[in-house]
């Protein structure tokens, strides 16, 4: 099964116009109840429970405790089922304040998918070439693992999962048993990742994410838009 960003890798260099599609959102889960998408697992964790599936975040954009507007380039590498190393970049826009997150995904200057979450309900329109295997939800998952606040994801993470923050670098990492397994690695320059006053993030201007179960690297720059 080719994992969720080497879909979108593989599949982007078509253009459609774009379909309104509802995801179907449950209230917000409570703390530690984060709900989560199946992933192969490594051999380590065969057989394990959920403990150990990667969580989906929902966290509300309050939780967030600020406002941001950024463009984002995105350069995506993964490797196909030949391993062949494939890179493609995306732009994406992003806005957030206390009541919305909007986002949108851009490749080539075409639209490839406007997303809208207000912590209650996520709406989604995409391109007719929009990978069906791509869900809206890994979006705005790995969107507030790199932003939101470490104590806000900790609190909405199940059992068998924690985050770990130090320096310029976040850790997910799922344990099973005596085993333990960094799923996620988050590397941030120029700016500090750590707490500023209301407890969230700075914004740095490159960000490297890099999903080491499913195997694909997110390099990202941002920069502020003018207000």
């Amino acid at each position: 099964m080719l994992p969720l960003l080497l879909l979108l890798v593989v599949v982007l260099g078509g253009c459609g116009t774009l379909q309104p599609v509802t995801v179907p959102a449950d209230a917000r889960p409570e703390p530690g109840n984060a709900p989560t998408a199946a992933a192969s697992l490594p051999p380590a964790f065969q057989g394990a429970d959920a403990s150990a599936v990667m969580p989906l975040l929902r966290l509300p954009p309050s939780e967030l405790q600020r406002t941001l507007a950024l463009e984002q380039r995105i350069v995506i590498e993964a490797r196909d089922e030949n391993q062949k190393l494939v890179k493609r970049q995306i732009e994406v826009v992003l806005e957030a304040d206390a009541s919305t997150l909007h986002v949108v995904v851009l490749y080539m200057g075409q639209t490839a998918a406007v997303l809208d979450w207000d912590g209650t309900q996520l709406r989604e329109k995409r391109s007719i070439w929009w990978p069906s295997g791509l869900s809206s939800e890994r979006v705005l998952s790995e969107l507030q693992l790199a932003l939101w606040p470490a104590e806000s994801i900790r609190a909405a993470l199940p059992a068998g999962w924690t985050l770990k923050e130090e320096a310029q670098v976040r850790l997910l990492q799922a344990t099973w048993g005596n085993a333990q397994e960094t799923v996620v690695r988050i590397q941030y320059q120029s700016d500090s990742p750590g707490s500023s006053g209301s407890g969230a993030p700075a914004v740095p201007a490159y960000t490297e994410l890099l999903n080491l179960r499913d195997g694909y690297r997110l390099t990202i720059r941002s920069r502020a838009l003018d207000p």
